[in-house]
C-alpha cells in the first residue's frame, strides 16, 4: 500500500456532516462510542516489542508523531487527530496532557521520565454507517526503577519500546508500522557506545563475573597463606636469636635439635583461614560484578524539556569517565608495554 493510499472515501454530504464538528456534543458522543467499541472496530494490528537502550529527545518526537499524523490524515472523515500522553516518574507520579507541544514542553521539566505512553487516534463513520479508526500507541520505558520496586541481587532493568498500530484496515496498520518503525529504531543509543552493551546481556555479566571471582579467590587465598607463612618465619626468627643469646654449645644443639626434629605442622585452622579468605573475596567480587557490570552502559532516557539537558550533562559525564579510565587504564599500558617489547 503506497503512502498516499486512505481508507475507503465517504460522499461529501457525510464528510461535511461528521467533520463539521460545530456540535461539541457530537464530537464527544463519537468520541465515547470509540472507546466503547475500539477493540472490535480496530481488530487489525501490527506491533512490536523493542529492547535496547535509547536516547529520545524532542526532535525524535516530533518526527514520529509528524509520521503518525500523516498516516491518520488519510482517515476522510471525522474530528481532529486525538493525543493522549502519560508520563511515569520513579516515585510512581504521573502527569497527563492532550497536547503534543505541551508535552514536549512540561513533561520532563521538574524530574526525568520513567516512562513516557504516548496515543493517537482518529475515529469516523463510512457511508455505509461503518466505523473506521487508525490508532498508534508508542511507550518508552527507561532503566530507572520505581521506588515500590525490589530487585534481586544480580538482576537489572532493561529498557525497551513498545510499538502497536491499530485499524480497521489491515492495509493502513502495516502501512503505518512500516513507516513508524524506522523511527523507533533511531532512537537506539549507538555510535562509540554500542559495544558497552555487551554489558546489558545477563549470560556475558555472569561469565565476567563468575572468571573475576575465581581470580580473586585464588588471590585472596594465595595472600592469607603468605600472611600465615611470615608468622612462621617469625618463630624461625624466635629460634636464631636464643641460638644466637645462648653460649652453652649443648644447649644450642638442643635447641636445632629440637627444631628440626619437631615435625613443622601447620595447625589445624590454616587451611581454614586460606580457604575462606579466597571464600570472602569471591562472594565480594561476585556481588561487585554482577551489580556493577550493566552500569557500564549509559541509561536509556526520555530528554524533555529540562530533562534534555540533564539527560545530555549525565551522558557526556559518562562517555568522559568510561573512555578516559579504558584509554588510560588499558590502552596505555598497552601500547606502552608494545612499545617496550619492541625496543
Amino acid at each position: 500500500m503506497s503512502d498516499e493510499q486512505s481508507l475507503p472515501a465517504v460522499p461529501d454530504q457525510l464528510a461535511a456532516a461528521v467533520s463539521s464538528a460545530a456540535d461539541p456534543y457530537a464530537t464527544r458522543i463519537a468520541r465515547l462510542l470509540h472507546r466503547i467499541v475500539a477493540s472490535e472496530i480496530e481488530k487489525y494490528q501490527r506491533g512490536k516489542f523493542f529492547s535496547f537502550p535509547f536516547f529520545v529527545a524532542e526532535d525524535a518526537l516530533r518526527r514520529v508523531d509528524e509520521v503518525v499524523r500523516k498516516r491518520l490524515a488519510h482517515i476522510p472523515v471525522g474530528p481532529k487527530i486525538d493525543f493522549d500522553s502519560q508520563t511515569r516518574f520513579p516515585d510512581l507520579s504521573t502527569l497527563r496532557f492532550d497536547d503534543f507541544d505541551q508535552f514536549l514542553r512540561e513533561a520532563g521539566d521538574k524530574k526525568d521520565p520513567e516512562q513516557a505512553h504516548l496515543v493517537w487516534n482518529k475515529f469516523a463513520v463510512d457511508a455505509n454507517g461503518e466505523p473506521i479508526a487508525g490508532e498508534v500507541r508508542v511507550t518508552f520505558t527507561t532503566e530507572k526503577r520505581l521506588e515500590t520496586q525490589d530487585i534481586e541481587v544480580g538482576a537489572f532493568m532493561r529498557a525497551s519500546v513498545d510499538l502497536l498500530v491499530s485499524s480497521s484496515d489491515s492495509d493502513w496498520a502495516a502501512q503505518t508500522f512500516a513507516d513508524v518503525t524506522p523511527h523507533i529504531e533511531a532512537t537506539r543509543m549507538g555510535g562509540v557506545l554500542r559495544p558497552l552493551w555487551i554489558f546489558r546481556n545477563r549470560y556475558v555479566v555472569q561469565v565476567l563475573a563468575m572468571a573475576l571471582s575465581w581470580i580473586s579467590f585464588f588471590t585472596g587465598a594465595s595472600f592469607a597463606s603468605r600472611q600465615l607463612s611470615v608468622t612462621a618465619r617469625l618463630s624461625e626468627s624466635q629460634v636464631l636469636q636464643k641460638l644466637v643469646s645462648t653460649n652453652d654449645l649443648r644447649a644450642k644443639i638442643n635447641i636445632l635439635a629440637t627444631q628440626w626434629l619437631t615435625p613443622s605442622n601447620d595447625p589445624w585452622w590454616h587451611p581454614i583461614v586460606v580457604i575462606g579468605c579466597g571464600a570472602l573475596a569471591f562472594a565480594i567480587i561476585y556481588t561487585a560484578g554482577i551489580t556493577l557490570l550493566p552500569k557500564l552502559t549509559p541509561n536509556s532516557a526520555i530528554a524533555i524539556g529540562l530533562a534534555n539537558r540533564r539527560a545530555q550533562q549525565s551522558l557526556n559525564t559518562f562517555k568522559f569517565i568510561v573512555f578516559v579510565l579504558l584509554i588510560s587504564g588499558i590502552l596505555v599500558p598497552l601500547l606502552r608495554e608494545i612499545i617496550l617489547r619492541l625496543i
